[in-house]
């Protein structure tokens, strides 16, 4: 079942293992909660088994040990936890799968739920909780220390992730969640520190009414496509060895790679040693009646567009969009074959458009800053740390030389 799906990514993020000590975690004890094998109801101190309706009951479980597991709890396909209202839950132990579920699995109920894995080298597919199916998590307060993953969905075709109502905290955790599908998140309130990679979605990542604050070292968030609507989300990454804060390798649309990354009615912030956005594959970063603001140390924004010509590579509509690095803007279009050329992508700048055909300025030197002619409104530039501006007007070039990094900044 051991996929090795994230493998890709995690060695794009620098996801090492070999720099961990070398004490290596043992095959471990078999589970101590095995539900797999239980026929009949069961109890004990805080908790509760009900072997037909495959339900787990928590109220006040605590669980503290040095001995290594294999997998601390495994349940059978379709099982569910619940955590009793007001209840806190902890687990502190050394395992390579805290809860395991051998397909669907949800934990549900107004309580808390603490893990905590003491475990050092682990291998790279263990997590706090894994399953062969979908994982739903819905009106819970997660808190997750330690290990190498938070949640894994590791099927394609069970649905990935899905997160309700909940508060989830992840803390010295290398990769907090990972889907080999989509991860869809509503009304919740998600938080990573000392990872590497903070979102990993091998489908789409939708995101409504939400809050999300990730701090990584490579990656905050990838995805086969990001929707973000009504949702906060900062990002801060921290190491510049090229890694990115938002990435989108295709789109949420089957089979279409038409909006890669969709913002709308939130707020996206990012601080990155690295790259800020990157959107492969695809033709636009759609920001609708929303704020971005992207400093990165080396690309703030890339597109790697699948258009020709006058095709749009940046809609906005009721935005602003602030991009600050070495770069500001660049774009990545492929050569008009008919003229000639071989069709493979060039780094060129291409100006922002938004849906009523405005054009904004920008540049594809951090050096030289040249505005596209047909843009109406300015953008304003940073040269030296002093903010000046670039005006273009219909049928008119505006340049400025000299900047030490490229600022892009457009409004709608």
């Amino acid at each position: 079942m051991q996929k090795k799906w994230y493998s890709v990514i995690i060695s794009m993020a620098l996801f090492l293992l070999a720099t961990c000590p070398h004490n290596v975690l043992a095959q471990g004890t078999e589970s101590p909660f095995d539900f797999t094998a239980i026929t009949a109801d069961r109890s004990g101190e805080g908790w509760v088994w009900d072997a037909d309706a495959k339900t787990l009951s928590l109220d006040g479980f605590s669980y503290q040990s040095d001995q290594e597991y294999e997998r601390f709890m495994t349940l059978p396909a379709g099982s569910r936890i619940i955590l009793a209202n007001g209840s806190i839950n902890e687990i502190d132990l050394l395992a390579h799968y805290t809860i395991y579920g051998e397909g669907e699995l949800t934990i549900a109920g107004d309580g808390i739920l603490k893990i905590q894995n003491r475990a050092v080298d682990l291998r790279e597919a263990d997590a706090a909780i894994m399953a062969e199916g979908k994982v739903a998590v819905e009106d819970v307060q997660l808190y997750i220390t330690g290990g190498n993953g938070g949640i894994i969905a590791d099927q394609a075709e069970a649905g990935g992730i899905r997160l309700y109502n909940s508060d989830l905290r992840f803390h010295n955790v290398p990769m907090a969640l990972a889907a080999n599908a989509d991860i869809a998140m509503q009304n919740c309130q998600l938080e990573t520190r000392k990872a590497d990679v903070g979102l990993l979605a091998m489908g789409g990542l939708q995101m409504l009414d939400s809050q999300i604050d990730i701090e990584a070292n490579v990656n905050g968030i990838f995805a086969n496509g990001i929707s973000a609507k009504r949702t906060t989300i900062d990002i801060i990454i921290n190491m510049d060895m090229g890694g990115t804060a938002l990435e989108s390798i295709g789109s949420y649309a089957a089979n279409e790679l038409q909006a890669p990354i969709l913002i709308e009615d939130g707020k996206l912030s990012i601080e990155s040693m690295g790259n800020g956005i990157i959107s492969q594959f695809g033709s636009l970063l759609q920001v609708k009646n929303s704020e971005v603001d992207v400093r990165a140390n080396d690309v703030a924004i890339e597109i790697w567009s699948r258009g020709q010509g006058d095709a749009s590579e940046i809609e906005l509509s009721g935005s602003r969009i602030i991009a600050e690095g070495k770069m500001g803007v660049l774009i990545f279009r492929p050569h008009d074959q008919s003229a000639g050329h071989s069709g493979k992508r060039s780094a060129v700048f291409q100006s922002a458009t938004d849906r009523a055909g405005n054009r904004f300025c920008g540049s594809d030197d951090p050096g030289h800053r040249a505005g596209s002619a047909g843009c109406h409104r300015a953008a304003e530039t940073t040269a030296h740390g002093t903010k000046k501006r670039t005006d273009c007007h219909d049928g008119q070039t505006g340049t400025e030389t000299g900047g030490q990094r490229g600022a892009f900044t457009a409004v709608v």
